[in-house]
């Protein structure tokens, strides 16, 4: 992680960095976090304390996977369209 701006952080994805969804606990008022883990370090999304705040956390998580999924197509469809400027097979926009 590094400060970008300084106005936050940011996180430069790499090929070894993994997601996972972790217990921290056994009981229903212990919920699961978020882990992101690679290079940088760790980064976790911890639910909030109150179960009562949770559909709102539940919210921000589906906007968090929605905007995901938006990026994730953004870069494939670039990577294509650079591919195919790379081939020859298109001109790229200047």
């Amino acid at each position: 992680m590094n400060m970008r701006d300084g106005l936050g952080l940011a996180w430069v994805v790499g090929q070894w960095d993994e997601v996972e969804v972790a217990e921290t606990g056994s009981t229903p008022r212990c919920p699961p976090v978020l882990e992101l883990s690679g290079g940088p370090g760790v980064l976790t999304l911890w639910p909030p304390n109150d179960p009562q705040r949770w559909a709102e956390c539940v919210k921000f998580l589906r906007r968090l996977r929605d905007c995901a999924e938006d990026l994730a197509m953004l870069l494939e469809s670039r990577a294509a369209e650079m591919r195919r400027v790379s081939n020859g097979d298109a001109q790229e926009e200047t």
